[in-house]
């Protein structure tokens, strides 16, 4: 199963029920608001993202925020899962 942070982000009750689904554990209705209030009660009591207010604005912000130095190391070392993934266009 492949979980991307985009979709954790975008889709928080779509995929989660999915990675239940995956397990084989219980991804009822009050499960999934279960998981999803704890996480928001934390977001609230201070366990706020690391690098924004709101995580949905991190997605993409490494194409914005990588120091070109770096792109031949991500062209050698992680191109091809990169593109796999969608993070990056076949060549």
């Amino acid at each position: 199963m492949v979980v991307t942070y985009e979709s954790l982000i975008l889709e928080p009750r779509t995929t989660m029920r999915r990675i239940c689904d995956w397990l084989g554990i219980d991804n009822s209705h009050a499960t999934m608001e279960a998981l999803l209030n704890k996480s928001d009660l934390q977001f609230e009591m201070g366990a706020k993202h690391v690098t924004s207010g709101d995580p949905r604005e991190t997605i993409g912000r490494w194409k914005r925020d990588l120091p070109q130095s770096y792109l031949p190391l991500i062209d050698k070392y992680v191109r091809d899962a990169a593109t796999f993934f969608g993070y990056l266009e076949s060549r």
